[in-house]
């Protein structure tokens, strides 16, 4: 009896030790899965964050650029530039004021990527370069936008030798000002940069 006894005692604890032992295998295992969909799903929120971010950025650089082609077009076609092309000056763009300067090239002059422009005895080749601030509401804060205006004017080469005006338009969602002057930030990883080209017939 008494040997009978014991057996079965031995009997019950390997039992409850093999039970124990796969409870917390079962619990590492759970815990892993657990661990590793969590970290699946914050590395996906980060990335969906930057996309995001970097989209945004994106949008209001274009419209920066946009809005350096509507002040070319509002302040120096339908009123008064204020300046010639051959010497340079500022246009107002909202609360913005931009300063313009350069002069004379002689051609022919290549604008990227198909465009030639040759300074001839009733056209010669004018290029001014002006940057812009801009203000673009985003809910909370103003962002410092800028946008850097390029305006060359002169005769085609073709044989018609046709007077057009390009006006290259770069937008930056990132901008910095000091000392009176306007510029992207450079320092900044975050700016990104759109250009927008707008070709008009006629010298400017």
């Amino acid at each position: 009896m008494s040997m009978i006894k014991i057996g079965k005692n031995k009997s019950h604890k390997n039992g409850s030790c093999e039970s124990g032992g796969y409870t917390l295998l079962f619990a590492v295992l759970t815990s892993a899965l657990v661990l590793g969909v969590a970290v699946f799903i914050v590395d996906l929120s980060l990335k969906q964050h930057e996309l995001a971010v970097s989209a945004r950025n994106s949008i209001y650089s274009f419209y920066a650029a946009d809005s350096g082609i509507e002040c070319y077009v509002n302040s120096a076609n339908w009123n008064a530039p204020g300046f010639a092309s051959s010497t340079g000056g500022t246009l107002n763009c909202g609360t913005g004021t931009a300063v313009f300067s350069g002069g004379p090239i002689s051609g022919p002059l290549v604008i990227s990527p198909v465009l030639t422009l040759n300074a001839t005895a009733h056209s010669q080749i004018y290029r001014q370069t002006g940057v812009v601030s801009l203000s673009f509401n985003n809910g909370t804060t103003p962002t410092k936008a800028c946008a850097q205006i390029t305006i060359t004017t002169g005769s085609s080469d073709s044989r018609d030798m046709k007077p057009v005006t390009v006006v290259d338009s770069r937008g930056y969602n990132l901008c910095t000002s000091g000392s009176g002057t306007v510029a992207p930030d450079a320092t900044n990883a975050s700016t990104v940069e759109r250009a927008l080209r707008l070709i008009q017939g006629g010298v400017w």
